[in-house]
């Protein structure tokens, strides 16, 4: 079964994949991703000691007026405890540091995600289940490692502006703007 993924196929064989079949690959991936990335977010919060501390928006609830912060009597800590206010230090680390590094984890885990599900003729289980191949434009070959972190990086930015919808609106083999840069084409399995 394995060898049918690994196949190059020839580029007059290809038939690309529409955008609507992304659409709903794309849903299945982030359903599948929802697990994963709280799992790593638990784990980044017992390894940094303590989770991102309470929104402005939080803080300005509990706050007992204008620019003072929670007592420990309103938060019910004991008396003389220290309450974290929103960026401050916890543990001697900033909350914004704190909040980038959580982000950078769970990007780095999705990215390890893609690249070890898009590299050497591997497919993801939504591209299994819908018949999709991710196959080197010039060969029709598998993707290597690198070209796969190439995609992802962009993806990512084609995603963030919105050029990964409009792209392939122009263009007849309905390619994304990170399958042209990273080189790889986007195909129903033969």
């Amino acid at each position: 079964m394995r060898s049918q993924w690994l196949a190059p196929v020839p580029a007059d064989q290809r038939r690309f994949v529409s955008i609507w079949r992304r659409f709903v690959g794309m849903g299945y991936e982030v359903f599948l991703l929802v697990g994963p990335v709280l799992v790593v977010a638990f784990l980044y919060t017992v390894l940094t000691g303590s989770p991102p501390s309470e929104t402005p928006a939080e803080a300005a609830a509990t706050s007992s007026g204008p620019g003072l912060g929670s007592t420990a009597a309103q938060t019910g800590a004991p008396q003389g405890a220290t309450i974290a206010q929103p960026g401050h230090d916890v543990q001697g680390v900033p909350e914004l540091l704190r909040r980038i590094g959580l982000q950078l984890c769970v990007y780095g885990a999705i990215a390890a995600y893609f690249v070890w599900g898009w590299s050497l003729g591997r497919v993801t289980l939504p591209m299994q289940t819908l018949q999709i191949k991710l196959v080197d434009r010039e060969s029709g070959g598998p993707v290597s490692r690198v070209q796969a972190l190439k995609r992802f990086g962009w993806a990512t930015l084609s995603l963030v502006t919105g050029l990964w919808l409009l792209v392939p609106l122009f263009r007849r083999d309905r390619q994304t703007l990170h399958d042209l840069m990273a080189g790889t084409q986007l195909i129903h399995r033969t």
